[in-house]
């Protein structure tokens, strides 16, 4: 769980079992880069290449802009329905952790990491809270109806 530029991650699962090195890697890579501001692509597009449009519920469809890999993307749920295939279906399937990034994902991190560097988002800064709240890009779009 990441809350504003802390982050935490819990090596065990619901029943009290250690989870395997590999989920705990992507589950602290994942929070991780909440503290660099990324969102989840199925709430929020931060590049067009991770753009979704919601279909109701836990469904999504991509768009022609939008990587090919991103059902594999870090910052999915294994719940999440991309274009009629649930992602943790298409991880186990594959044998593929959720751990790919974007171009465009790159390209923000890159930007983040400077903004931190130069003090944005730091406890007692001026603009602290509106830095957390407000993060890159637009909430993801419900489907038109035709």
């Amino acid at each position: 769980m990441t809350t504003f530029s802390a982050s935490g991650v819990n090596v065990f699962d619901k029943n009290g079992n250690l989870r395997s090195p590999e989920i705990v890697a992507n589950s602290a890579v994942h929070e991780l880069l909440h503290t660099v501001r990324f969102d989840h692509p199925f709430e929020k597009t931060q590049g067009a290449d991770t753009k979704l449009v919601s279909e109701g519920g836990n469904n999504y469809s991509t768009t022609p802009a939008t990587d090919s890999k991103i059902p594999f993307n870090v910052m999915n749920y294994p719940m999440i329905n991309i274009d009629g295939k649930k992602s943790g279906d298409l991880w186990k399937g594959t044998g593929q952790s959720p751990s790919y990034l974007t171009k465009d994902q790159i390209k923000m991190l890159l930007n983040e990491i400077k903004l931190q560097t130069n003090g944005a988002g730091a406890p007692g800064s001026s603009g602290y809270l509106n830095y957390w709240i407000n993060t890159p890009g637009e909430d993801v779009k419900k489907k038109k109806n035709e």
